[in-house]
């Protein structure tokens, strides 16, 4: 008896791992019983269900599940089974990513008259994944959050997940080699809304300057640099321009995003319906780049300059960014 399969990588924590009790060759088989170890720092067992080996109108008896096993247990009573087949699957949750092994043991199968004999076993093992070239935060992808993960331990030393390369220090050859892995990924777009949420384009033509000069020539690397010329690109936007404001209507508070052609003093003025100065957001000078989600937009609460929320109604806001102006309308509904 095995289970199989016989070797499977670990997933992520909260998936979950299928195993089958399988049976060779059996001869004159009415029954069988079975102790399932497991790792249960790694593994929680889910359920059992059993299978079709056994004769119409075979009694399983409930699993008996302890700590870190589960026992199995089941007989027929019409008649015997031989051959190859399955006896039941177990499904455990993955808890933590580790190797560890699934072991039999207290195995017998027995006949229509009761006698019972041991069988051979085979057990099971979970192995660690391969880690993926890239995935510094060993979630199982390729993303930006790993692009960031090496942007923030840049200079540091010694043992490191940023360390991508292993030469003994997170510089901007790691940051370029898991930019090449994202650019093997199919789910480009998805990346560039990442990128957006995270990155600015003064980051990303910071890293691009570091990597030119160290004349990098493994594909990886030509790749990354590739893919971090097109993520400016996608951060720099071809002109400035006043985005509309969300919610709207609001209340009390608004986000108003803007893109940056190029590198300014950033002024923000809200005025009433009468032309009346309500607030001004002095955001000072800001580099070229998008600043249209919630952690980059200009943010309004609601307040005039003297701290007092203002009144339901229509108002205009206008940006000013260098000799650009333009002016949009918004409305707060209480």
């Amino acid at each position: 008896m095995s289970l199989l399969p016989a070797s499977v990588q670990s997933i992520n924590i909260g998936q979950q791992l299928e195993f089958s009790l399988k049976i060779a060759n059996g001869k004159n088989v009415a029954g069988y019983q079975a102790t399932v170890q497991f790792d249960d720092t790694a593994l929680r067992y889910v359920e059992s269900s059993n299978s079709d080996y056994l004769p119409d109108g075979a009694f399983f008896v409930p699993p008996i599940l302890e700590e870190n096993f589960v026992k199995l247990n089941a007989a027929s009573l019409a008649g015997e089974s031989n051959g190859d087949g399955t006896l039941a699957t177990l499904t455990f949750e993955v808890i933590a990513v580790k190797a560890s092994i699934l072991r039999l043991s207290d195995v017998l199968l027995s006949n229509s008259t009761g006698e019972t004999f041991a069988p051979q076993i085979e057990n099971a093992e979970i192995t660690e994944p391969t880690k993926l070239t890239g995935d510094v935060n060993g979630d199982g992808t390729v993303n930006i959050a790993d692009l960031v993960l090496v942007a923030s331990n840049l200079g540091q030393t010694g043992s490191n997940a940023a360390d991508v390369n292993t030469d003994g220090v997170v510089n901007i050859a790691d940051l370029v080699l898991v930019a090449g892995a994202l650019g093997t990924s199919a789910s480009a777009p998805s990346l560039h809304l990442q990128a957006l949420e995270t990155l600015t384009a003064t980051e990303v033509k910071q890293w691009l300057s570091a990597a030119q000069r160290l004349n990098l020539r493994g594909i990886y690397s030509q790749r990354g640099i590739l893919f971090l010329q097109q993520l400016l690109v996608v951060l720099t936007p071809k002109e400035t321009v006043l985005l509309p404001n969300f919610p709207n209507p609001f209340n009390p508070e608004t986000w108003i995003p803007y893109h940056l052609a190029k590198g300014a003093d950033v002024t923000l003025h809200i005025y009433a319906m009468n032309g009346a100065l309500v607030r001004t957001l002095t955001l000072g000078h800001q580099a070229a780049g998008k600043y249209q989600n919630r952690s980059r937009a200009a943010y309004w609460d609601g307040k005039n300059d003297v701290g007092e929320p203002v009144a339901s109604g229509a108002y205009f806001y206008t940006l000013k960014a260098g000799e650009f102006t333009a002016t949009r309308k918004m409305l707060i509904r209480k």
